[in-house]
């Protein structure tokens, strides 16, 4: 397992801001082995990850959580990846179905509060599955999305799961991503489209 102090993220991040997503791929599969995972919701951004693990046959497999409450076409697209890229996904559920969380906590998504604690259920404590699992994860945050994502780093703890976040796409630009979408024809959600 790698050994990375918080002085090494820092200058880790200075030497990272110009690298492109497939050498930050190369580098998280040589320094972390078998103990990395992705991360992907099936929206645009996974999604092209998820092709970058396809073509540079990078053998890193995908993580998605099911929240139970999914349209058809997000389950598609991750069953699209399976089969065009073949890539292992690792599919994860909340404890309870959402009939079962209503049944025992009413309807949660009628408050801020509420629609905090159902995201809390739904989205996050699933992974948790996972903890202990992989020393990092691959995400597909952009800087370019705006909001507190401005100010992403490139490799940034995640003290919940206890590994490193390595977020490939920091640095692309919306330009970047339709380019690549079109000339690698990526599996998209149909939603999205």
């Amino acid at each position: 397992m790698a050994r990375l102090t918080q002085a090494d993220l820092v200058e880790l991040n200075k030497t990272f801001e110009d690298r492109t997503p497939e050498e930050l791929l190369r580098w998280t599969r040589d320094t972390f082995g078998s103990r990395v995972a992705a991360l992907s919701s099936m929206q645009e951004a996974g999604n092209v990850v998820c092709h970058l693990l396809y073509q540079h046959k990078l053998d890193v497999p995908v993580v998605f959580v099911d929240t139970g409450v999914l349209y058809d076409e997000t389950l598609w697209t991750r069953d699209q990846l399976i089969e065009r890229y073949g890539l292992e996904v690792r599919t994860l559920h909340p404890e309870m179905t959402m009939a079962e969380q209503t049944a025992k906590l009413g309807v949660l998504y009628l408050t801020p509060e509420g629609q905090k604690e159902c995201c809390e259920l739904r989205k996050s404590a699933p992974l948790d599955a996972i903890r202990g699992d992989y020393d990092a994860l691959i995400g597909s945050l952009r800087r370019s999305d705006g909001g507190r994502r401005q100010t992403c780093p490139v490799l940034a703890v995640d003290p919940r799961l206890n590994c490193l976040r390595i977020n490939v796409l920091v640095n692309y630009s919306d330009e970047q991503m339709s380019e690549y979408i079109a000339k690698h024809d990526v599996v998209l959600n149909p939603l999205l489209q």
